[in-house]
């Protein structure tokens, strides 16, 4: 997924402080006191610590690596969100760890169900207006729409580390879908909690007795292609349908993962458990091919199918999408 995915240690500690501080002091004040790079006022943030360490280490890495200084601030104010977002900018770009004058401030107003992410102009050749509508439209409203607020800006910083990945190795980005220019940034309906009635939907799959896991993953490719966001697929497992019901499938992740995919699909082998009820597809030796993730598949009902629940609850990915196992499960 997009990476989903997609990412060190940011050189800050975020604190809470009390509600007399927080009337008493401006979010400049406080962040040029505590280094800040997570503002969250509307407090919609903070609960998902995993989530949040997880935006840290993408957000670190983003400013070592492409030295982008990736700001959040959630609000519910009444202003004006393109005034505040231009004022909170310009104030917090005075404090910017950036050493070239890069940075980027992604607003959330949560009374008036917008978000706007504003561009420096040392940015904006590489961040174009039809970059930042598209992430907009397609990274954050569908996890708003399910309240998942932290899913979004981290899927938001996963596309920013992305994106500049692409810049540095020349390639530019192309939208794929019709966007306004507005210059320097852009804003959108965040479309928080307003159901999408075709999140969940897509033709059905069927899995085959006579199919490999190959087979299986060749169909998951045309799943991924179509944006085909069925949850209850025969080709998964039970236990993935029941994940994919409650988790937040965007074009962007179904994308991504096509695009991390297609370089290793040639190289996976298969390999099956003794009793011929498991089975991954993966690229070998792993500790070189750490980019190209393991595929788990199970049998159930005499198929091959999908196993991405109990991908999702053992693989992780460092900030070069690069998995390992976490121990813990």
């Amino acid at each position: 997924m997009r990476r989903f995915y997609f990412l060190g240690v940011l050189v800050t500690v975020v604190l809470f402080m009390s509600a007399c501080d927080k009337k008493e002091q401006t979010i400049q004040e406080r962040a040029a006191v505590q280094k800040n790079v997570i503002i969250d006022d509307a407090y919609v943030l903070f609960d998902d610590e995993k989530l949040m360490k997880m935006y840290r280490e993408y957000n670190e890495n983003l400013l070592d690596e492409y030295d982008i200084d990736f700001r959040v601030v959630t609000t519910s104010n009444k202003e004006d969100i393109d005034t505040f977002a231009n004022k909170q900018f310009s104030k917090l770009q005075e404090e910017s760890r950036s050493k070239s004058g890069k940075a980027l401030l992604l607003v959330i107003n949560t009374l008036q169900d917008k978000v706007r992410l504003e561009v420096s102009m040392a940015l904006e050749p590489v961040f174009t207006d039809a970059f930042i509508s598209y992430i907009e439209r397609k990274g954050f409203v569908p996890y708003f729409r399910e309240y998942k607020i932290a899913d979004g800006v981290y899927m938001a910083t996963e596309l920013v580390h992305d994106r500049a990945t692409e810049a540095a190795e020349g390639k530019e980005f192309v939208s794929p879908m019709v966007s306004q220019s507005i210059g320097g940034g852009a804003k959108t309906k965040a479309q928080i909690g307003v159901t999408d009635p075709n999140a969940k939907k897509g033709a059905q799959v069927i899995a085959h007795t006579t199919d490999t896991p190959m087979d299986v993953m060749e169909r998951y490719l045309k799943v991924l292609k179509a944006h085909n966001k069925n949850p209850n697929l025969d080709i998964y497992t039970d236990r993935t349908k029941a994940f994919f019901r409650k988790w937040t499938v965007t074009e962007i992740n179904q994308d991504h993962e096509i695009h991390n995919i297609t370089p290793c699909k040639a190289h996976y082998e298969t390999l099956y458990d003794t009793k011929n009820e498991h089975a991954v597809l993966a690229v070998r030796p792993y500790d070189k091919h750490r980019t190209c993730s393991p595929y788990f598949f199970k049998k159930e009902d005499g198929k091959w199918k999908l196993d991405i629940a109990t991908m999702a609850q053992i693989l992780r990915f460092n900030a070069e999408m690069q998995w390992h196992f976490d121990m813990s499960k």
